[in-house]
Parts: structure tokens; sequence; C-alpha cells
């Protein structure tokens, strides 16, 4: 599973620490790693072009037959 927090929730652990946002902080450093945000937007790429040719496929059945041929 894949979570991504805003720069605000870290601004906000910073100007206003209590038990809850050291705990998250805690958790985040412990357990996950930091992704660089270019392969975030890399891999959210890849999923929307994935997303969008099955949804054009659904859509367009025929299209997928005249690009690939018959499912059978």
């Amino acid at each position: 599973m894949r979570v991504m927090l805003d720069t605000n929730v870290f601004i906000s652990m910073i100007f206003f620490p209590s038990n809850q946002t050291r705990e998250l902080a805690k958790r985040l450093t412990d357990r996950h790693q930091m992704k660089d945000l270019n392969k975030v937007d890399f891999e959210k790429q890849i999923v929307y072009n994935k997303i969008r040719t099955y949804v054009q496929y659904t859509i367009y059945p025929n299209k997928w037959e005249a690009e690939h041929g018959k499912i059978y």
C-alpha cells in the first residue's frame, strides 16, 4: 500500500507537535521509506495510462479487436 503525504502534514509536525504527530513521524521513519516525488509521478503516470487504456477498450471494444485481434 502506498500513502502520499502532503507537505502540510510535515509542516504541521514541526510547528504543531503533539503526541499524535510524534507517533506518526515515528511510524513513518521506522516502518516506511520516503520516495522521490519524480518516481511517484512516474509511477502515477504508468497507472493512469493503464487505467485510460482499460477504459478506452471497455468503451470501444472494437478498437481492441482492430489493434490486437479477437480474444479467444
